[in-house]
């Protein structure tokens, strides 16, 4: 699901290299959301903590 109402077109892409521990950390804690948010994915995921912490930032 599309939370950023962004047109995919102009979404940016970013490679990302992770280690499998800190991959696999991070798939256990999207499927926990997905049970209770139908349609999270890995990039709401990251979108969410990048948002907190750079919301975070500016205050």
């Amino acid at each position: 699901m599309n939370k950023s109402n962004t047109p995919t077109n102009e979404k940016i892409m970013i490679p990302l290299r992770l280690p499998p521990d800190i991959y696999h950390r991070m798939m256990d804690e999207v499927q926990k959301k997905k049970k209770d948010e139908r349609g999270y994915s890995v990039n709401q995921y990251l979108t969410d903590i990048l948002t907190n912490d750079l919301e975070g930032k500016k205050k």
